[in-house]
């Protein structure tokens, strides 16, 4: 073993050069508050105290030892044989994202999704994901995937590869875990502000502490209002968050209840598109100003967010402990947009004529539930120790999305190069719109009944088996109603999934560990505009994995190699003018990672990470056999600096500057338009900060200076429609400056 573990250690100490604090496979702290006798016991251990507080100040918050992501369980990292990754308080501190895709830059292997015009969250992990799959959640509990990262999030886990044996119905990309701030028995206070560019205004206050003089009961109470103008020629974003939670501790029981309402409106914006006309610019965006919309300023979407959750937590025994979760999500909103004709005369690049048709959705409804019962032990059979969990999940998630208003044609037209915007608000019955369309009440449901059970087996100090299985059964329905308002549901099936997963990890030393895995997942077929058959069966994925994992005083590291699979996915088949759905369709995504981060010295600290991703359609229709999976590079890098000045003027400075590279990537396009393959240009995004921390009397003021694509780079995040005409490219946000200032009494 001698000779492997070098080159292990050489090829990872060599990525350190490189390495960096953002998130990491790394050690750290868990937020959690503990049981009011736990805690009185934390406290009477007045050493070890100082040496938790010591390592966290060390590590700057960059380091966290553990993730509530792998089954809710706090699990030290380098005791998973799996790739996991977090985004800690500080690093969204430093960095200020203002979505999730943003927050998810230092992960390796994570892009943009079809966000639905900017609408919705979506990421995709390792090539797999979309903006319904199910893989953001809240507190480890999914969540309709719209504005969950929010002013509440405190850091974000994920966990890559496929999760159905911990979290049910999963695409194999792997999931994101949005974990919100907990109230707390220490007093804080803060009222925070910023400004920025395109008139970019934010306020918000974050209040926690005991209630009155108890030690038991606990409030958390979270404000925040922000407003900017849209970067593009003309829309405007607009949030606003309130979100109060409570929390009440007892000698073995901890009682949290948490609720979220969040009101928006977002532009509704498809980007720009990529130009199929044979010429000059053919495969190439749109030769137009980035800034210009080919749609009309009524293209937005406003909504209401309610998210409620309630955790019970039980220590049953020294042993054992019992956790009750619910949760609750719902979701409505009104949009419309113009929209353009996916047809070979959608476009005129010559003439400029864009054709164009105006659409909505009105009074749509999206609501999940879940309820979770779980037991988790820490028990021994002779001289193995065994880290038990089991428990039993029920969901049920609906999508409704109501009234959808379609114009009769495409005739709606602008032009691209000197375009007069309409202005007008649609009317139903009174202008452009004659009456709900082909899409009308379309309606998605999914219900869902698990047990699970996982052990990890410590077979001495060296060696631990993970073994898990989720026996689940699903009940799918989905379908829509015509422009007679007859309904008909295209989807109606139901059925039992098992999902297995195995792993062993050796740790070498303290710091050093090894790794093997292999999981599973699945997702019930669903179409509201095709027919589906009862008995089809469910898409499937599986995983292989090895890696290796260190974590040290001031670095922490991580690699993997991975190969992923995943089956039965749905296409058509045309022939003899007859189109057949079939459910044999295979891809691929295999690749290697790496991670780094924390300090170098005491005062300069660095995150890198790398991955390359390839990806191949393996079955399919003959058009994308053979393809790369959409909206995944085969390389990015990413590496961020920062260095603490010290004392200066008063006051504390620090400072940070990085970019990540994502590489090109490519997708398939129309069968009438020639080739097989669009290409998205690859590009480098740099980003910086500078921190000022000081004192007015007792209280602590942080003033920050934020700045997003320095150099101003045209880029693009997500692509979507790679069978249409015109594929739609979503549009990276120029250069953004921001500053910003928190208060804390």
């Amino acid at each position: 073993m001698k000779q492997p573990r070098t080159h292990l250690k050489a090829l990872i100490l060599a990525l350190a050069a490189i390495g960096s604090p953002g998130l990491l496979h790394a050690e750290g702290t868990n937020e959690a508050q503990p049981a009011q006798g736990q805690e009185q016991q934390a406290d009477s251990a007045e050493l070890e105290a100082i040496e938790i507080t010591a390592r966290r100040r060390y590590a700057s918050g960059y380091q966290p030892i553990s993730a509530d992501v792998i089954g809710g369980g706090n699990t030290p990292l380098l005791e998973v044989p799996r790739s996991v990754n977090i985004v800690t308080p500080a690093v969204l501190e430093d960095r200020r994202p203002g979505s999730l895709d943003e927050a998810l830059l230092t992960v390796s292997g994570i892009r943009q999704a079809n966000t639905l015009a900017g609408t919705l969250e979506a990421v995709v992990k390792r090539g797999f994901g979309d903006n319904r799959d199910n893989s953001v959640l809240r507190n480890g509990m999914q969540m309709t995937q719209t504005h969950v990262f929010s002013p509440t999030a405190e850091r974000v886990e994920v966990l890559k590869g496929p999760a159905s044996t911990l979290y049910g119905v999963q695409d194999p990309g792997g999931v994101v875990n949005v974990v919100t701030k907990q109230p707390q028995l220490k007093p804080a206070r803060s009222v925070s502000t910023s400004f920025g560019s395109h008139s970019a205004r934010q306020v918000g206050v974050d209040f926690t502490g005991p209630i009155g003089s108890s030690q038991s009961w606990a409030y958390r109470f979270i404000a925040d209002y922000r407003q900017s103008d849209y970067w593009r020629n003309f829309g405007e974003i607009k949030q606003t968050t309130i979100a109060p939670s409570i929390k009440w501790i007892g000698e073995n029981t901890t009682i949290t209840a948490a609720y979220e309402y969040l009101d928006y409106t977002v532009p509704f914006d498809r980007g720009t598109f990529l130009d199929s006309t044979r010429g000059a610019n053919y495969g190439k965006p749109l030769a137009i100003p980035a800034e210009r919309r080919l749609d009309e300023p009524f293209s937005e979407q406003s909504g209401k967010n309610h998210m409620f959750q309630f955790t019970l937590d039980q220590y049953l025994s020294e042993q054992w402990k019992m956790r009750l979760n619910y949760g609750f999500t719902y979701h409505t909103y009104d949009d419309w947009k113009a929209r353009i004709a996916n047809t070979a005369a959608g476009i005129n690049t010559t003439t400029g004529t864009v054709r164009r048709r105006i659409d909505g959705t009105q009074d749509a409804r999206l609501r999940v539930h879940n309820l979770a019962l779980s037991f988790k032990g820490d028990v021994h059979t002779g001289s193995v120790r065994h880290k038990l969990g089991f428990g039993l999940e029920a969901m049920h998630n609906d999508r409704l999305l109501g009234k959808i208003y379609q114009s009769p044609t495409n005739n709606y037209t602008i032009n691209m190069y000197n375009p007069v915007y309409v202005r007008i608000s649609p009317q139903p019955g009174v202008n452009t719109i004659d009456g709900q369309g082909n899409n009308t009440q379309q309606t998605e449901i999914l219900k869902t009944f698990a047990l699970y059970a996982n052990d990890d087996i410590h077979l001495g100090e060296k060696w631990i088996v993970s073994a898990g299985l989720r026996a689940e059964y699903f009940d799918q329905y989905a379908g829509r109603a015509n422009r007679n308002f007859v309904f008909k549901a295209n989807t109606d099936n139901h059925g039992w999934n098992f999902s297995p997963s195995l792993g062993v990890t050796y740790r070498l030393t303290p710091q050093w560990s090894l790794y093997g895995s292999y999981a599973t997942s699945f997702r019930p077929q669903v179409s509201v505009a095709n027919e589906i058959p009862g008995d089809a069966q469910p898409e499937k994925g599986r995983a292989f994995e090895i890696g290796a994992k260190f974590a040290g005083d001031r670095l922490s590291a991580a690699v993997a190699l991975f190969h992923i699979e995943k089956e039965n996915v749905r296409y058509s088949v045309t022939s003899g003018g007859q189109t057949e759905t079939r459910f044999a369709g295979r891809a691929r995504s295999m690749g290697f990672e790496a991670e780094m981060g924390g300090q170098i010295t005491e005062r300069l600290g660095v995150n890198a990470n790398y991955a390359y991703t390839e990806t191949k359609v393996l079955e399919a229709e003959a058009a994308a056999q053979g393809l790369p999976l959409n909206n995944t590079p085969r390389n990015q890098f990413g590496l961020y600096l920062t260095y603490d000045f010290g004392n200066a003027l008063g006051g504390n400075w620090r400072a940070g500057i990085g970019a990540k590279y994502n590489g090109a990537w490519y997708i398939g396009k129309n069968a009438a338009s020639g080739d097989r393959l669009w290409k998205i240009p690859a590009a480098t995004v740099a980003d910086a900060f500078v921190s000022y921390d000081t004192k007015i009397g007792d209280n602590k003021l942080n003033v920050r200076l934020n700045g997003k694509n320095l150099t101003n780079r045209l880029y693009y995040t997500s692509t979507v429609g790679s069978s249409a005409q015109y594929p739609m490219i979503a549009i990276g946000n120029p250069r953004e400056i921001s500053v910003s200032a928190k208060f804390e009494f």
